[in-house]
């Protein structure tokens, strides 16, 4: 399992933070989120494989605001799927599709 805590883009706009990346996520690979933050998150995988917008709280819930139309975006730690989810610090971004997939990232948070 690929473990991945990487923010290489970040700005700052007065408090509001920007971090996001576009990478190659493993099967069961992992990007973790800043935790004790609230925030939103636009996610991408591969090539259109899921898209949408969370909104993510302090304490790692995560809320599926806006999903494209398939069903791959989930809020749970599922096989098959594109998952966005509690890990149990924070938010964590998941790739359980079965294989590489890119994941592009923008996480907006204060």
């Amino acid at each position: 399992m690929k473990h991945i805590i990487l923010y290489p883009s970040k700005k700052s706009l007065n408090r509001l933070k920007i971090i996001g990346d576009s990478e190659s996520v493993l099967d069961d690979g992992i990007i973790t989120l800043p935790t004790g933050v609230t925030g939103w998150l636009d996610v991408q995988f591969g090539d259109n494989t899921a898209w949408g917008r969370c909104m993510i709280s302090a304490n790692g819930t995560v809320e599926i605001a806006y999903c494209d139309t398939t069903p791959n975006l989930v809020n749970t730690n599922t096989d098959t799927k594109c998952c966005v989810y509690d890990g149990g610090s924070g938010a964590v971004i998941k790739n359980r599709s079965g294989g590489t997939l890119t994941v592009r990232w923008e996480f907006k948070y204060s």
